[in-house]
């Protein structure tokens, strides 16, 4: 199914008409006419996750081609399982991973591969995921660049800085972040305190190892009052 065709199933599955659709993600009525007829092919990722908001399904639905990923013969009743597979969110998808690998024989995996692929997609695309991730990089940038924010004196005055690969593109910075294990409830945390904020110098754990791994507020202290007295 492509993009335009998924819309028009799961906005008649909601009981949506074209016009309903078209006011919830607040484009023209044609619009939504013009999606699904595939006039227009190129809708934005943001306008996705919106559209998908209002059917009630994972983006990942809309965007991942569940038509020709490793078998062309694949029954309606796989595909439906993929479907669901796709549509659910984050914490449940490991959760199937994992009861499935202990489940299938080898020669299945690649069923497993394929579902890995899925989760790694939707993930990217998460639009709770992305907020999370755009709200820890702009903290990063902030503590590191701007003398007007509250942590600068303990980031940016000390000359830490973030990435310049990072700062230039948030799709890099949540790549990074998706490879490297971050899910809901982990910190970014430098492994060395005095390193700055770049892939080899980061990585994602709790919050408890966060301030374990902080310098002793004494530290701080002594050497805050030092570079006053200069």
């Amino acid at each position: 199914m492509t993009v335009g065709q998924k819309i028009k199933y799961y906005r008649r599955a909601k009981g949506l008409t074209q016009e309903d659709l078209a006011d919830r993600v607040e484009v023209r009525h044609p619009t939504v006419s013009k999606w699904e007829r595939e006039e227009v092919t190129n809708i934005p990722i943001e306008r996705l996750e919106q559209i998908a908001g209002v059917l009630g399904i994972n983006v990942t639905v809309l965007l991942v081609d569940t038509e020709t990923p490793a078998r062309q013969d694949r029954t309606d009743v796989e595909q439906a399982v993929l479907e669901a597979f796709a549509s659910l969110n984050s914490a449940q998808q490991l959760a199937v991973l994992n009861i499935v690998k202990q489940m299938v024989p080898t020669h299945a995996l690649d069923a497993v591969q394929f579902a890995e692929q899925i989760l790694k997609d939707s993930r990217r695309y998460d639009p709770v995921i992305n907020q999370h991730l755009r709200h820890v990089r702009r903290g990063m940038i902030d503590r590191c660049s701007k003398p007007n924010c509250r942590a600068y004196k303990w980031y940016g005055a000390r000359g830490i800085k973030v990435c310049e690969k990072w700062v230039n593109s948030f799709e890099a910075f949540r790549d990074w972040a998706i490879s490297h294990g971050y899910c809901a409830g982990l910190e970014i945390d430098r492994i060395d305190n005095d390193g700055n904020y770049e892939p080899d110098n980061c990585r994602w754990v709790t919050h408890k190892e966060n301030m374990q791994n902080r310098r002793p507020s004494g530290q701080w202290n002594r050497k805050n009052k030092k570079e006053e007295t200069k």
